[in-house]
């Protein structure tokens, strides 16, 4: 049996993988200690434990954390819960303040966000995500929410996020950045 300290560390052959199973995309430009690293959320994965944050991401570049995902920070049934959980803590994306999924009670829910037409793609150059939330199609007007990103290697990221619907709804992207030293700008 080999003991943890005397392992020996190997980098991956690769730097960025969609992990299926979870629905996570992870990108890197690769795994040095400066390296730009995106994650996005694909796909839900089961209730519970898990957040309403179908279309999160977070990004990280060059040492620095630049938008994160807040955590749950409680276990107790109420609204801070609720709201950590929620889709508004999280970088992802909304439509007429309503949450992503219905909640029931702490850890289950009466509707359960889902999405479809996940597809990525991952080359030496870029790598690719998209998907779509059907969580709005529970509407009166249903609402299509989409969500495309690119991440060229080179520490360039561009979001191509997309609301369709019929009548007229207020759409909402979300940010969460980890302090304010973080410089915003419009």
């Amino acid at each position: 049996m080999i003991k943890y300290n005397e392992m020996i560390s190997e980098k991956p052959n690769f730097a960025s993988r969609y992990m299926e199973s979870l629905g996570d995309f992870y990108m890197r430009s690769s795994w040095e200690e400066d390296a730009n690293y995106l994650s996005i959320h694909l796909k839900k994965m089961g209730a519970g434990h898990g957040h309403d944050n179908l279309l999160h991401f977070t990004l990280f570049s060059k040492g620095k954390d630049y938008l994160v995902d807040s955590g749950r920070y409680s276990y107790v049934d109420d609204q801070w819960r609720e709201l950590f959980k929620s889709n508004k803590s999280h970088n992802t994306l909304g439509v007429d303040n309503l949450t992503n999924s219905i909640y029931s009670d702490s850890w289950t829910n009466s509707f359960e966000a889902r999405s479809e037409g996940v597809f990525t793609k991952s080359n030496e150059l870029y790598d690719y995500a998209e998907a779509e939330n059907t969580a709005y199609k529970r509407l009166k007007d249903p609402v299509s929410v989409k969500r495309r990103v690119i991440s060229l290697k080179s520490h360039v990221w561009l979001f191509f996020d997309s609301f369709s619907s019929n009548k007229q709804h207020r759409y909402s992207q979300y940010f969460n950045f980890p302090n304010d030293s973080i410089k915003k700008s419009k």
